[in-house]
């Protein structure tokens, strides 16, 4: 210790004026010839703010309102007493070559003990103590500041402290515990396998369900050690009696280290030799024997600054080689340098500061607008503007599908060559799926590649037939297909070979299966497996990250209900290309129903869809509706034919009248208002279905009047 301690406790009453009077030396540098006060005695009698707020709880509403306005006046300054830095100290055997910090240093009572003065690093915000700390230790280096704003520009061995408690610090936008905060500014800090030692509360993330995220954080950053409860009257010399507080003893971590998870089990009662032999010596060997890997490790640290800032050099030279956008690279380079050298004005408090400067984030958002710049928005004026179901010109409007009904016939005045051939393009995929099979032809292409498709095992090859390869052949000439053979006729192996096309044709990546649990587990499982089919099972959330091109997909109706939001971003990352597989259709056929929406959600804009069913309705016909727009997915191939539709008059509900169908040759709207479009349009009348009687495929509905 460089001074002599004293053991002697200064009065509660005196601790103020003596703490002015030792301001006063410091700040005007009084010789202790003049003064006859010693550094020494500036050591044992400066004492700090702890303890001499002068507040009065029943002048508080509240026991908040109290701690609050206390901790303004205290600042956390409750100074750790010289014995107890000792005796961390002799724990850690600190060497002569080691760098230490104290990141709220206070008065100084770390460095007292420091091996080598100059190799201790320290801050402190309040002007007072810092003034204090550097007339003791002149050659530590020391710095007037706060801990959020504190960059050394050099990495520690140790860091030891004993920071505010139960304060709340801003940065970044976030809010932190002032201990917790300190523990994450010190894993900045700190060398790979670096040790921290510093006091907190007893209650410190003592709780696994309350203090869980941070103690998270710790795990994230250090290897635990260990950590010894404190006597309750430790500061009781700065007016604070029954306050149990410990010592925590961490590592950060290091890819040459073995984890260590954070324990709450507390030692009591033990010497500081005790804890070295036994806790810090083995560490502390184990981080000599890894010197020079972790000496790598730190000279690659702060990777993430590297990345950031090559992220910046890319911008700045993107703006600057684009004609576009190179009269902004002077401005854009002003905006990175005031980024660089911007400092917090003294007039301003630092939790608005936080809000105020410049961030990381602030910056390439700055530059990438700049960027953005050299693709300037064209004006709409004189220029056919495609949306999502109309074309657009000077204000007039083209409704896509109408134009594509009509074969492009009402074009004018949107002639253009593009827009042409979308229109051309529409219309043929509409023409394909809307012919009957009937009148269909089977494709001599797909009936070659039907004639060589086969699954096989170790006991069996199965083929098609002659009447499953027909339809088959059917179905694969159109991208929706809904297929309603009966019991025992292979609605399974369709499925099977419908996929398979897909993806040996390469027009999709992946091969979606979703139907009941029973049919999941008992029947495709079994099926693919028997055949060497590569498929994947969706069973928890993390395996949708696993799926691979190529594969199935098998899902059940359950899992869609937990997942279908992370199975439509997937379904979108692939642009849509993908084939869906809907087993027992008719599962989907309540429109209210869970199951209903979410495989509707996810899979209504895929470029492929086989439904397949023995049943596709069970008590009445409006129950294939809801298969009907997976379907279609409310498109032109799903048009409402009825010119009226009948409904109960509102005053009279026995009495029913007639009334013009809004939809009338447009597509049924979605969801709940297209149901009830429906029931209105089949409401006493008749319903008669076409249907392929080898497939039982529904292509076409006439709804005839009773009127």
């Amino acid at each position: 210790m460089k001074y002599n301690y004293s053991d002697e406790t200064i009065p509660q009453d005196q601790r103020k004026d003596i703490n002015t009077k030792i301001e006063y030396i410091v700040n005007n540098d009084l010789p202790e010839s003049e003064t006859g006060i010693s550094k020494d005695d500036i050591f044992n009698a400066y004492t700090g703010l702890g303890g001499l707020h002068g507040l009065q709880f029943s002048s508080y509403n509240s026991y908040y309102d109290y701690q609050k306005a206390k901790a303004e006046i205290e600042q956390g300054q409750f100074f750790t007493p010289y014995k107890l830095v000792e005796w961390i100290y002799n724990c850690l055997h600190i060497s002569n070559t080691d760098l230490v910090a104290d990141l709220t240093c206070g008065h100084g009572s770390f460095v007292s003990c420091c091996p080598v003065e100059a190799n201790f690093y320290g801050c402190e915000l309040d002007g007072k103590s810092y003034r204090v700390a550097k007339y003791l230790y002149p050659d530590a280096k020391l710095e007037n500041t706060d801990i959020r704003f504190y960059e050394p520009k050099v990495t520690f061995d140790y860091v030891v402290g004993n920071p505010p408690y139960n304060l709340r610090w801003s940065k970044d936008d976030n809010s932190y515990l002032s201990e917790y905060y300190y523990c994450l500014k010190a894993a900045e800090l700190l060398k790979p396998a670096g040790i921290m030692a510093i006091i907190v509360p007893l209650s410190f993330c003592a709780d696994d369900f309350s203090d869980g995220g941070m103690i998270a954080g710790l795990n994230e950053h250090f290897n635990f050690i260990c950590q010894v409860e404190l006597d309750k009257n430790t500061f009781k010399h700065l007016g604070v009696e029954n306050y149990k507080t410990k010592v925590l003893f961490v590592q950060k971590r290091s890819k040459y280290l073995e984890n260590v998870g954070y324990n709450k089990d507390l030692l009591s009662g033990v010497s500081s030799d005790e804890i070295w032999k036994k806790y810090l010596k083995p560490v502390t060997e184990k981080r000599e024997s890894i010197k020079q890997k972790v000496f790598l490790e730190t000279v690659r640290g702060g990777k993430e600054d590297t990345n950031w800032q090559y992220r910046i050099e890319k911008l700045l030279y993107d703006i600057k080689r684009n004609p576009l956008t190179s009269d902004l690279y002077a401005e854009c380079c002003e905006y990175v340098s005031q980024y660089r050298n911007q400092k917090k004005p003294e007039h301003i408090a630092w939790d608005e500061w936080e809000r105020l400067k410049i961030k990381k984030p602030d910056v390439e958002k700055h530059l990438k607008s700049a960027l953005r710049k050299q693709n300037p928005i064209k004006s709409k004026t004189n220029r056919v503007i495609k949306n999502n179901y109309s074309f657009e010109l000077d204000g007039e409007a083209l409704d896509i599908n109408q134009a594509v009904l009509s074969n492009g016939a009402s074009t004018r005045p949107f002639d253009t060559k593009w827009m042409a051939r979308l229109i051309d393009k529409k219309s043929q995929e509409y023409s394909a799926q809307n012919v009957s099979f009937e009148n269909m032809q089977p494709d001599k292409e797909i009936a070659a590649w039907l004639n060589t498709f086969e699954l096989s095992d170790d006991e069996e090859t199965i083929r098609l037939n002659d009447a499953q390869k027909r339809d088959i052949n059917l179905f694969l000439q159109k991208r929706y297909s809904f297929i309603q053979w009966e019991q025992g006729s292979g609605k399974t192996l369709a499925g099977i070979t419908i996929g398979k096309y897909r993806l040996e044709k390469k027009q999709v990546k992946n091969v979606f299966v979703v139907s009941t649990a029973i049919a999941i587990k008992n029947n495709w499982n079994d099926v693919l497996t028997q055949y060497g089919i590569d498929y994947y099972m969706i069973e928890k959330l993390a395996d949708i990250q696993g799926i691979k091109p190529g594969q199935f997909v098998l899902i059940t109706l359950n899992m869609m209900c937990k997942y279908h939001k992370f199975i439509k971003r997937y379904v979108k990352s692939i642009c849509q290309k993908a084939v869906l597989i809907l087993d027992e259709s008719d599962s989907i056929s309540n429109m209210d129903s869970k199951r209903t929406k979410t495989v509707l959600n996810a899979f209504r804009r895929l470029r492929y869809k086989t439904l397949m069913t023995g049943t596709s309705t069970r008590n009445n016909i409006a129950e294939i509706f809801p298969q009907l727009e997976l379907l279609y997915n409310n498109s032109i191939n799903m048009l409402s034919e009825c010119p009226e539709i009948q409904e109960r008059n509102k005053k009279n509900d026995n009495e029913l009248e007639w009334k013009d169908n809004e939809y009338y040759m447009k597509p049924y709207p979605a969801y709940k208002k297209a149901i009830s479009c429906l029931l209105q349009a089949i409401f006493r009348t008749k319903l008669q279905c076409l249907v392929l009687a080898s497939s039982h495929k529904i292509y076409s509905m006439q709804i005839i009047s009773n009127r």
